[in-house]
């Protein structure tokens, strides 16, 4: 792996207004994910940054499963049990 490849693109990383952009939250909503640190972030001399992969990781954690998905999900619990 060369030097350049364990740097970080730019396109990887997000300031707080394109994460508000993305999510379509204001930039004070984003602040407040911060300050309640609901979202990994990297404090950099130039200001907050966001890795995509932090980004996706919150997105997972918000996510809220279907009732089709608990149904299959436990349906397939008790064949194993049963």
């Amino acid at each position: 792996m060369t030097k350049d490849e364990n740097l970080a693109s730019e396109s990887s990383f997000l300031n707080p207004l394109e994460l508000a952009e993305l999510l379509r939250l204001s930039r004070a909503s984003v602040y407040r994910l911060v300050e309640r640190r609901k979202i990994s972030f990297h404090r950099l001399p130039r200001g907050l940054r966001f890795s995509r992969r932090d980004i996706d990781g919150y997105l997972q954690k918000c996510r809220v499963e279907s009732l089709e998905d608990v149904y299959e999900r436990e349906k397939n619990k008790t064949k194993l049990v049963g």
